[in-house]
């Protein structure tokens, strides 16, 4: 689980980084959003609940099926496999609300590393897609 806000760092850093994930996980993203209709994030596995964003949001391109988490009807979060493995990539900070211990940020934390941890357990909830373009080989 990769968690990555576009709002830390200076410009040279956050475009550094944003081409390592790219090049490493095929990650590519599109300009960040600071929050304007909604100041919630709507994720959608392995639980349905909102979470709030106090920041700008990092805006992930993917297959609709890979999207995890919405913002104003952007993907913000995705899942992704990667070899025999996979990334779940979170654009907007989760951390801090963990350490507020805000509930609904507490339960979804909670959720993802049980799919993550128990895939025989969850395997109706954690279902990472391939990825043509990633292999083993080039991540």
């Amino acid at each position: 689980m990769w968690e990555n806000p576009p709002h830390f760092g200076n410009s040279d850093g956050m475009n550094e980084q944003a081409q390592s994930l790219q090049r490493t996980f095929g990650l590519r993203f599109t300009p960040a959003a600071e929050p304007q209709a909604s100041m919630y994030i709507r994720y959608h596995w392995p639980v349905n609940t909102l979470v709030r964003t106090f920041g700008s949001v990092a805006r992930v391109e993917c297959l609709p099926e890979q999207a995890i988490a919405h913002h104003d009807r952007h993907p913000i979060a995705i899942k992704r496999s990667i070899g025999h493995g996979g990334i779940v990539f979170l654009g907007s900070m989760l951390g801090p609300h963990l350490a507020a211990n805000d509930r609904e940020a507490q339960g979804l934390a909670k959720r993802i590393v049980t799919a993550l941890s128990s895939p025989e357990l969850h395997s109706d909830t954690l279902r990472f897609r391939s990825n043509p373009g990633i292999s083993p080989s080039n991540a």
